[in-house]
């Protein structure tokens, strides 16, 4: 009966009835181990953190208590300077680092009726200490011992306080020691039970495991290597090129592999014919091989893509080139006015991408305020050219400006925004009141330095090749401002040059006619004193 249930099972169902209860039993002793080791580190940190350190504690203040009683009667009666120092060393030092120990453990203890008895004990120990102190403060010097008030005084402070209080306080301490140690002895049980249960499951469940594992292994091996010979057998003679092989007939993953076979040598044919007609060229062939998946499927699949994309490279590339340079031509007209320039550079870009609206802003910089401007100069929608003015205030040293453009300008960075608010056209770009699909704002710089802005919308998403596009012709309008700001600058050196020499020349002129002048003035002086001379000697 079982092995006829074992004969109709297929190979997988076989293995997993034969490794399901193995692998059942491991993960129910995994989480059992995890459990049981969880509960007994659980338990282990109750004792060692919880329940042992306060019953330490617990009995460390008990003694604190009953030597501090010694010591306050013999201050009474017995006193002794070592004695009266003892005593005030446990209240100022040792009481004090034990109170905040005990405070540490109190926080741990679970049951808040404990935790209040707890803090009760040291209220009660406190009152004692005071009440010590009390004593101590009657009879600090041996003439207090003489004064029989402040004797009679200390003996009923420790009659009547001390005394009572003490055995309040041991009492206490008694009754939260039986509780602790109960506690401690529970959990000590309880982690002795848990690890021996611990051991039994394991080994119970490594015995059955194990049998349960070797008829397992019996059953599936007896049922699976006879077939799996015959196969082997139809495999050698594919090998060697000969496809006729015999069939195999059972209901379990064997006969797949032996239908696998068959379908191996069809998808081998279909390989020879997708050779040939990639080989003249026809990559759009609808031979599939192995249904294009695989290795050898999915590689003649991507092979097939790859050249299709080599084609596709190719055109987009030749795109990107012609593009370049219609657009250089445009770029080097740059004789006519500058805002026509612009534009007709926008249109071209826009028309080239099948776009539906532009706008080119063009950076310029005051230096006294440390602004910078993003004027738009060109626009361009729906194959119109529009005429709206818009300025974008960029603050250099602060790094701050409003919208999506300024921040691209600070960035120097492309930046694609494809979840687009609806008002955003009206409010950021000025560009128009339809909201496209795509909107892509791309710096025109050289390197680091930022000329201007291009921003192009459309209702469809441009393709990465477009974006490229779009970036380099960025770069080429950047280096053509340059050279025009270049030449602006030149020529306007220039013009200063001219106008400094004409005033230098007219200077030289002015000052040759006053050289002139000072001349014929020396030479009248002259003549003039000759003239003058010789009649001062007849006197």
């Amino acid at each position: 009966m079982e092995n006829k249930f074992f004969k109709n099972l297929k190979i997988h169902r076989k293995i997993a009835f034969g490794y399901g209860f193995t692998i059942l039993m491991v993960i129910i002793a995994g989480i059992t181990s995890v459990f049981t080791v969880l509960t007994l580190v659980t338990l282990d940190r109750k004792i060692s953190q919880n329940y042992l350190p306060s019953v330490e504690s617990l009995k460390i203040l008990e003694n604190t208590v009953v030597t501090s009683s010694k010591y306050i009667e013999n201050w009474i009666y017995l006193p002794s300077v070592e004695d009266k120092s003892k005593l005030r060393t446990l209240q100022e030092k040792e009481y004090f680092n034990q109170k905040s120990i005990f405070n540490e453990h109190l926080d741990a203890w679970e049951n808040a009726s404990e935790t209040k008895n707890g803090l009760d004990l040291l209220n009660n120990i406190d009152i004692l200490i005071e009440n010590q102190l009390r004593i101590m403060n009657l009879l600090i010097i041996d003439d207090d011992y003489i004064n029989d008030k402040k004797v009679e005084e200390a003996i009923r402070i420790f009659e009547s306080s001390i005394v009572p209080n003490r055995k309040k306080i041991i009492s206490q301490i008694e009754y939260l020691l039986r509780l602790k140690n109960k506690q401690l002895q529970k959990a000590k049980l309880e982690k002795e039970s848990i690890a021996n249960f611990l051991i039994y499951m394991m080994s119970i469940i490594s015995l059955f495991t194990v049998l349960v594992g070797i008829y397992a292994s019996y059953i599936t091996t007896r049922s699976i290597v006879t077939p799996i010979k015959s196969l082997k057998e139809n495999i050698l003679e594919l090998s060697k090129g000969n496809t006729n092989i015999t069939s195999i007939t059972t209901n379990d993953e064997i006969g797949e592999m032996a239908n696998a076979l068959q379908i191996l040598t069809n998808n081998l044919k279909n390989v020879r014919d997708f050779a040939n007609e990639v080989g003249k060229g026809n990559f759009e062939t609808t031979i599939s091989v192995f249904n294009n998946e695989g290795e050898l499927g999915t590689a003649l699949a991507e092979m097939r893509k790859g050249l299709q994309n080599v084609a596709t490279e190719d055109k987009q590339r030749n795109w990107i080139n012609q593009n370049l340079a219609k657009a250089g031509e445009i770029l080097r007209n740059v004789n006519i006015d500058s805002s026509e320039f612009y534009f007709n550079i926008l249109k071209f870009i826009v028309k080239a991408l099948d776009a539906n609206q532009g706008g080119l802003y063009i950076a310029k910089d005051d230096y006294e305020s440390g602004k910078t401007y993003l004027n738009l100069e060109a626009c361009f929608a729906y194959d119109r050219k529009k005429h709206i003015q818009h300025t974008i205030e960029i603050n250099r040293k602060s790094y701050e400006s409003d919208g999506l453009i300024g921040q691209v300008f600070l960035e120097k960075d492309t930046y694609i925004l494809t979840d687009i608010p609806e008002n955003y056209l009206k409010i950021t770009s000025g560009l128009g009141q339809s909201t496209p699909k795509f909107v892509i704002i791309v710096p025109v710089k050289i390197h680091e330095d930022v000329f201007g802005i291009l921003e192009i919308a459309s209702f469809i998403h441009l393709p990465t090749f477009q974006i490229e596009y779009l970036e380099k012709i960025s770069e080429s309008i950047a280096s053509t401002i340059f050279n025009m700001r270049a030449s602006e600058q030149t020529s306007l050196l220039l013009s200063q040059s001219q106008a400094q020499a004409e005033q230098m020349r007219a200077t030289e002129e002015e000052l040759r006619q006053n050289l002139e002048e000072l001349h014929a003035t020396q030479e009248q002086i002259l003549l003039h004193n000759k003239i003058v001379i010789p009649h001062e000697n007849q006197f």
